[in-house]
Parts: C-alpha cells; structure tokens; sequence
C-alpha cells in the first residue's frame, strides 16, 4: 500500500482568508480518503474512496455523501469512472472493483497479483485502462476491465501513479524518481531521467508533449518534450510531500499535498502561488467540469469543495487541534509576541518555524538555547524580525512548531 499514513497524527492549523475564495468543508469521519472522481465531468454525481474499504458517493455536488458498500478488499487507493456507468477501484489487496450501473452493486475482479495497486486509468476509450502498483506491476485492459493483461516494464520500482493520453501514449512514475514512458500501448517503454531520487506520487499530461510529475519533498517536475528532457520547479512552499496535480485547463492548475497545502497557477505553470493551508493532508485534487468548481479530499475523511477557484479558507485566530496549544500573546501584535508552550506535550528538543503566506522562511527559534539547555516554559518572545535582524512587513504569518513526534501550527498577524 501507499505509505500515506505516516504524518496522520500532525495537527494542522489553518489561517485567517486574505481573499474572499474559499474551500468549504463539506465531509469529514474516520477514514483516509485517498482519492475522488466526479464521472463525465458531472458535479453532481461523485465518488470518494479510501482507507479500510471506505467508499462514499454524492449526488448533490457533494452537500450530502453517503458511504455506500463494495466487496471489502483492503484500503481503495484510487477511483476512476470513464463513463457515468463504468467504475474502477483500484485496491491495496491487488484486486480491482468494477461497477456497470454507475457504483450501485461492485464486482471484485482478480487480477492475479497480490501487491497493492495505486493508482487506475482510463483514457478516452472507456474499453483501454491500466492499473500499476508495489513492485513495478503494470497491468492492462482491453475489454471495459473484464480482463487483465501484464505490462512488462523495465523496473521492479514501487510505481504509484499513470497517465495515459490515449490508449497509447502514457507515463507511470513511483519510487526513486522513476518515469517510465510509452507511446505504443505499454509495448515498450523509456526509462526518462527525471534528475531526482524522490518518491514521485502524481504525473499529469496536458498534451502529448506536456507534462507534469510531484513527488515527495516539494518534488515537482515538467517536460515540454514528451520527457525528453525534465526541469524542477520551484514552489512557494516550505518542504512538503505532493501527492495530486491537475490541470482543469491549459493555463489553470492545482496541486496538493500534506500539510493542508494547495497551490495554482493561472498561467500554465510558469509561477504558483499558495492558494490555501487547511486543516488536513490532502491526497487528490480535482477540478472534473472547469477551473472555478473542484474538490480535495484527504485525512479524517475530509472533503472540500470550492466553487471559485479556491482560496484560503478563513478559521478564527489561535484555533488549535486538540487541548494542549502553542499560543502567542499578543496575537495580532506590534512589536513582540510571547510564543508559550506546554512543557509536558513537548519535551523532546525542537524549534519553531515563521513562514510568510507565500511559503518563505522567515524566521527559526530553536527551543534549546545557546547553553544546550531547554528554553524557559513562560515563552519565548518573538520581536518581529528575521533572520537577518530586519523587521518583517506587516501581514499575516504561520507559526509552525515542529519536535520528533509533534507538529502544531498557528497564525500570527503583525500590525503596522
């Protein structure tokens, strides 16, 4: 199975809108949701699925969604109707559901393979898919998921996402920054060189010749030449693990990943701007009819939807995940803030981290003071500056308090 589950217990803090767009919570439980798809583009009807068989299904643009029942098969890692009637699960125990009357009844199709699948597609042609999975499986199907074929590829790489532009042409990527293309059915394959060893978890094509990858650590990589070639990009967002990209057209994009972070783009990628921090880890991002209304979805069964284009989502100040806070007093402040902590949650060594809203670095404040002993529990006082002893411009900014097994986050605002 994909390791998603390894930052489930960080505690994550939204801050206040600097717009007015906004991601509006619509659903949350128990489960990871690791996946959602919205049939033919239809935002009325959709489906999530996720963790322990969880799958769940809308039919009023996401107001209401219902958990509905398939054959229990593990964790559902991916979703992917090509029609409004068709529908394919993708599952952790190496098996696929099929549904032909639009998720109402599943059949569970074996695939021969024990090692968990991540990812399922179907280009135009709802009869040609893929599934691959743990190990370097590439599997095919060319009769609408009756039955499937082996894909031999060159690697035995965990592999966690495909993405095909027709029946032919199409890439899987996964572990160690694998690219694998095709441009002949999965016949053969390239191996591209991506210039990175990361985990690589989405790949996105626009065209033929356009594409996208994002991976682990602020992995993100785009070829203009069928991958001939692949540059990075860099991203206005401290070191996070990006797990879903998409482009609703061809100058609008989203990405997601941990850390409740999304970010956009209005002009084809050429620059991106954080578009909103929520509360959870987000796993898919999907934006099925055009550019203003899409979806995420993530950890505690968490949906979101926006009907704009997305924004930062607006929570009151100094709210927290649980009993035990970091707070800042005066928040917002001038001159000074005092940072206080609870010593009995943190006792491990850490530091806190001051990021603008565009993901910058502005400050670090290690709890272990110059003697090597522990910071005073009545706070530490932040003056406003960073780290190069210049005051910072008035605004907003996240407060991120990072150890060995905690995180919490929080916003400050400093007043002219």
């Amino acid at each position: 199975m994909l390791n998603k589950t390894m930052l489930c217990g960080l505690a994550l803090i939204a801050f206040t809108a600097l717009t007015q767009a906004e991601w509006v919570q619509q659903h949350s439980g128990s489960n990871i949701l690791y996946d959602l798809d919205f049939p033919q583009g239809n935002i009325q009807n959709g489906f999530a699925c996720g963790e322990n068989s969880c799958l769940l299904k809308t039919s009023d643009g996401g107001d209401h969604w219902e958990e509905i029942r398939a054959n229990p098969s593990g964790n559902y890692n991916a979703i992917c109707f090509p029609t409004e009637m068709n529908g394919f699960i993708a599952c952790d125990s190496g098996n696929v559901q099929m549904s032909t009357d639009g998720g109402e009844n599943w059949e569970l199709v074996n695939l021969g393979t024990e090692n968990a699948l991540n990812d399922i597609h179907f280009p135009a042609d709802p009869n040609f898919g893929y599934v691959v999975g743990i190990g370097g499986v590439v599997k095919k199907t060319m009769d609408g998921g009756r039955n499937w074929e082996d894909v031999p590829i060159p690697s035995t790489e965990d592999l966690y996402a495909v993405c095909f532009r027709n029946p032919e042409i199409g890439y899987v990527v996964g572990e160690n920054g694998t690219i694998l293309f095709t441009s002949d059915g999965g016949q053969n394959w390239t191996q591209q060189n991506s210039n990175v060893t990361t985990r690589l978890l989405d790949v996105y094509m626009l065209d033929e010749n356009n594409a996208w990858v994002v991976g682990t650590n602020s992995t993100c990589l785009v070829t203009s030449n069928g991958g001939q070639t692949w540059n990075s990009v860099t991203l206005p967002i401290p070191s996070t693990d990006l797990y879903s990209i998409t482009f609703p057209d061809a100058n609008t994009g989203f990405i997601c990943g941990t850390l409740g972070r999304i970010i956009k783009t209005t002009d084809g990628g050429n620059t991106w701007e954080l578009n909103t921090t929520l509360f959870y880890h987000f796993y898919r991002i999907e934006f099925p009819r055009d550019a203003l209304v899409g979806w995420v979805c993530g950890l505690s069964e968490a949906i979101y939807y926006t009907n704009d284009g997305g924004g930062i989502f607006e929570k009151p100040l100094n709210q927290a995940v649980g009993l035990n806070q970091v707070t800042c007093s005066p928040n917002p402040f001038r001159t000074k803030t005092v940072i206080r902590y609870p010593f009995s949650v943190f006792r491990a060594p850490g530091e806190f981290r001051i990021y603008n809203t565009t993901g910058k670095l502005v400050k670090s404040i290690s709890l272990v003071a110059a003697n090597g002993e522990q910071q005073a529990v009545n706070g530490i006082v932040w003056d406003g500056r960073n780290e190069a002893g210049q005051r910072v411009s008035p605004g907003v900014y996240l407060l991120e308090y990072k150890s060995d097994d905690q995180t919490q986050h929080l916003k400050l605002t400093v007043l002219e």
